[in-house]
């Protein structure tokens, strides 16, 4: 407990005895038993010994003559607060991911045709660009057909059966899909079969599409490959 009055310090404390006199005009924390005072700091008596000069900081004595004894429960039910706060935020974090996540799986996923004026697409068979938004990517390499000595049409189905085998694997579909990729020895005589045959695979919104002439392919007598991504 503290008492104290002006010109010098009476000190009531476990370390003290009633009506001691502290040796300086300041509000100062309790020496007692610690050594001396010298202006504002404590020399300990350890330190009086050893030459070395002790100081202990000082607290605010306003507030220990307003409030004599620590706050020992405001402070615990701050702490208590602080810690209660920071695990709500922690699991509305975690219940927000988790909303995230059941609102994904219910909803699917999305893909949305992109038609801005100035960027047509060349044929009604793909779109311009699409918006995909989904939880999980799926990236097939160049797929080509089972036959490559049959006529184009039929090496163009093979291709995409290929691909389709690819989809279900993953656990997706042609609806998944949001962009392929073709690659073509003779693209300017296949091509219009590509576009014919990938309407009976591809699901509208149409995915973006690319088609790129190239002198061979990786494989000797290949003529076609085709490669897709799929968002879901």
């Amino acid at each position: 407990m503290w008492r104290t009055r002006f010109g010098s310090l009476t000190a009531y404390s476990a370390n003290s005895k009633e009506g001691a006199e502290h040796p300086t005009d300041d509000l100062l924390d309790d020496c007692t038993g610690l050594g001396y005072c010298e202006g504002r700091r404590c020399i300990t008596k350890r330190a009086k010994a050893g030459g070395e000069r002790g100081v202990r900081e000082k607290p605010n004595y306003w507030l220990l003559m307003m409030n004599p004894q620590p706050n020992l429960q405001g402070l615990a039910d701050r702490r208590g607060f602080v810690s209660g706060a920071m695990a709500s935020a922690a699991a509305g974090l975690l219940l927000g991911s988790q909303t995230s996540v059941a609102h994904a799986q219910e909803t699917g996923p999305v893909r949305k045709a992109l038609h801005p004026e100035g960027a047509p697409a060349a044929d009604a068979s793909y779109s311009p660009a699409i918006l995909a938004e989904g939880r999980k990517l799926l990236f097939i390499s160049g797929q080509g057909p089972a036959d490559i000595h049959a006529d184009m049409e039929t090496q163009v189905r093979q291709t995409f059966d290929r691909i389709g085998l690819l989809l279900k694997e993953a656990g997706a579909s042609w609806g998944h899909v949001v962009i392929i990729r073709s690659y073509w020895v003779h693209m300017l005589r296949d091509l219009p079969i590509f576009r014919k045959v990938r309407r009976e695979y591809l699901v509208e919104p149409y995915p973006a599409s690319t088609a790129v002439g190239t002198p061979e392919l990786a494989i000797p007598g290949l003529e076609l490959e085709i490669e897709a991504v799929a968002v879901f």
